[in-house]
């Protein structure tokens, strides 16, 4: 799993996770908008969005 570029320390020398960000506010980030839009201008999910909108489905070819 990738670290957060977002992550915020609630006490220094903690572990980098959600539980441990001053961002998480209940179930959610504050920064789950910057998150998705890195997400979405992936090169992985530009082909994926590709492929659905092409409406020819979703091929995965294995070595």
């Amino acid at each position: 799993m990738a670290k957060c570029k977002y992550f915020d320390p609630v006490e220094r020398g903690c572990k980098v996770n959600c539980a441990n960000c001053r961002k998480l506010t209940g179930s959610k980030c504050k920064d789950h908008v910057n998150i998705l839009r890195e997400y979405e201008e992936s090169p992985g999910f530009k082909a994926i969005d590709r492929m659905m909108r092409g409406n020819r489905g979703i091929t995965f070819f294995q070595n």
